[in-house]
């Protein structure tokens, strides 16, 4: 049925259709190709307006409460540019990821505009895009990376690096709330539940652990939705003030009770943790207006010496590899006010939600903030469009109608 739906549509409106096709063609391309997202992104806005012009005639309305709720945080961050040590690559990251914003409010605004079928293809198109990509990710993890092989002339028995993966798993770890949830609503739960539990095979087979960490959460994070929903969103509200207001003590804990020598934690984590014990000391340096965005990536040691890295090396490897430490870091306390706003208001429009939707959004957005907590950089451009792509995907889902009970 949702095929079917999705087949008229597509050949009653031509530019649509291509545009779900070369949707739908860009999951498997994001596991080799994961920082193309943000073309992804752009793709997505070019196509969207040119089939709102052919139909309407005229430009899209634009109203903004997306923009206006990470308007602080990016403007501040803005702001900061002035005193960075690396101004240069700050203002190319506000401009890339102002870009991206402002691009996602208009297809915001687009999808608002969709009428319900529209909206079925849409999803249906989505959905199809993740279940492809899911299955290459299938393929990569269980048969030693022949997609990568390919592309980079690499013959056996040279060894790929299982970490080439993290990008892409990270990626379908948030991606895959919104697949489920439409193939729910579409009348296909039993799909639903074999795409979140082949991703949890794949992520368990995979040596990405932030993409486990990420999915365990997000899973938790579903199932107390689907028992509490009400102790759910008062829930989200805590962690979101515990991940940003908390960061900082809770990162000098963790030193301070040797998690830096542990061997009952992986290496990476104790790695980790030094890394955000030097942050949050950084952070006392300039703890209200911030060191300045990307100053990450260029901190000096200040004579300090790690214990994983050579002398010459940064302790703080381009990034703390926490986002909200790395907004104290930078942004000081001024941003790390603006970051809690903007994650407030993401938890008030999920809160919004219509069940199932709601549940799902919960999980993927706690799986996001566990992400969030121990892997990439807060300012990659790849990683925000991608987790925009994933909110995008999560509104289509819950607004797509479902089929008429026959």
């Amino acid at each position: 049925m949702i095929a079917r739906s999705a087949r008229s549509l597509v050949l009653a409106r031509p530019l649509f259709g291509l545009f779900c096709v070369a949707l739908a063609a860009t999951g498997p391309v994001l596991v080799p190709g994961p920082r193309g997202t943000w073309i992804m992104m752009a793709g997505l806005l070019v196509c969207g307006l040119a089939d709102w012009l052919w139909r309407e005639r005229r430009l899209p309305r634009l109203t903004g409460p997306l923009g206006l709720a990470v308007l602080p945080l990016l403007g501040y961050a803005a702001v900061t540019i002035v005193w960075s040590p690396d101004a240069d690559d700050a203002l190319h990251r506000i401009v890339a990821i102002g870009a991206l914003f402002f691009g996602t409010m208009i297809l915001v605004n687009l999808v608002s505009g969709y009428d319900g079928p529209t909206l079925r293809a849409l999803g249906t198109a989505i959905t199809a895009a993740v279940l492809l990509g899911t299955a290459t990710l299938a393929i990569e993890v269980f048969f030693d990376h022949p997609i990568y092989r390919w592309i980079h002339g690499i013959d056996r028995p040279e060894i790929v690096p299982d970490a080439k993966l993290n990008r892409p798993l990270v990626l379908y770890t948030a991606l895959i709330w919104p697949a489920a949830l439409h193939l729910l609503r579409q009348g296909c739960p039993w799909a639903a539940a074999a795409l979140m539990a082949a991703m949890a095979v794949i992520v368990q087979a995979s040596t990405s652990q932030s993409a486990l960490l990420g999915l365990a959460v997000g899973l938790i994070a579903l199932a107390g939705a689907w028992m509490a929903p009400l102790w759910a969103r008062r829930g989200i509200i805590g962690v979101v003030a515990l991940a940003v207001f908390a960061i900082v003590p809770i990162a000098h804990a963790l030193h301070a009770v040797g998690g830096v020598e542990s061997e009952m934690l992986p290496y990476t984590a104790r790695h980790r943790v030094e890394i955000w014990h030097f942050a949050a000391e950084r952070v006392a340096g300039r703890p209200i207006f911030g060191h300045g965005l990307a100053a990450s990536r260029v901190m000096e040691n200040l004579g300090a010496q790690s214990r994983f890295l050579g002398a010459e090396q940064s302790i703080i490897p381009l990034h703390p590899h926490n986002a909200f430490l790395q907004v104290w870091l930078e942004l000081g306390l001024i941003g790390a006010l603006a970051a809690f706003v903007f994650a407030l208001w993401l938890a008030r429009q999920i809160a919004r939600l219509p069940e199932p939707a709601g549940r799902f959004a919960m999980g993927q957005f706690m799986a996001v903030m566990a992400m969030l907590s121990v892997a990439y950089g807060a300012w990659q451009e790849w990683l925000v469009a991608g987790l925009l792509a994933a909110a995008l995907a999560t509104m289509v889902a819950a607004r797509a109608p479902e089929p008429a009970s026959t």
